[in-house]
Order: C-alpha cells, then structure tokens, then sequence
C-alpha cells in the first residue's frame, strides 16, 4: 500500500487516518497484493512516486481486525493485476484504524 507524505509524521511513520477507504468511507482502501507486483511498481503507480512510501501488511492479519475483509479486485485503466481492496469501515471505531497501525511494516521508506 502507498501513503503520501501528508499521512506520513517526522519519524517516517504513517499517521492512523492513512488506513481509510478512498473516495468515499463506502469504498476500500485500495492495496496491491504482493503476488501480482513489487514494492517499486507500487510506488511508481502513483502520481508523485517520490512523495509515497509503501508499506504492506498481510492479509490474513488485515482480516483479523473487525469487520475487515479483503479482496482481489484488478482493474483495467490503467491496468494493474495486484489491485485489492481492504473493505469495512475504518472511520469509527478508531479502533481499527489503531490495529492497522499494529500490523504494518514499512518496505520502501521516503528518499
């Protein structure tokens, strides 16, 4: 998963509100499943690669956190295999948001 340096705090760590639903709460978060891709074409699929970091957690710890659920959901345009979803809510309890912070490791930091 990405985040941008405006979820990122001074230490290089993401802040809690990184873990949300993108657009709207009713959609996923949107990760990409490391099968399917490399830590660097992560990063290199956002707008500004050098302003992200990536970070991954596993799954199946993603599905211990209540009401998380996740699912491979590739897209088209423009295309990329690895696209996932973490779905349920993340913006109450906060909670959930404190136990993705439990799971997460970062893999690629800032430059």
């Amino acid at each position: 998963m990405r985040v941008h340096t405006t979820n990122i705090d001074d230490d290089g760590e993401p802040f809690p509100r990184a873990f949300k639903n993108q657009p709207t709460e009713q959609d996923g978060m949107s990760v990409d499943w490391s099968k399917y891709t490399t830590p660097i074409e992560t990063k290199n699929r956002a707008r500004k690669p050098n302003e992200n970091v990536v970070i991954q957690f596993m799954a199946g710890n993603a599905r211990t956190i209540p009401n998380q659920s996740v699912e491979h959901k590739p897209i088209n345009n423009p295309p990329n295999q690895a696209h996932s979803e973490v779905l349920g809510s993340k913006k109450t309890p906060t909670e959930v948001r404190a136990r993705f912070m439990d799971i997460y490791n970062i893999i690629l930091p800032l430059e």
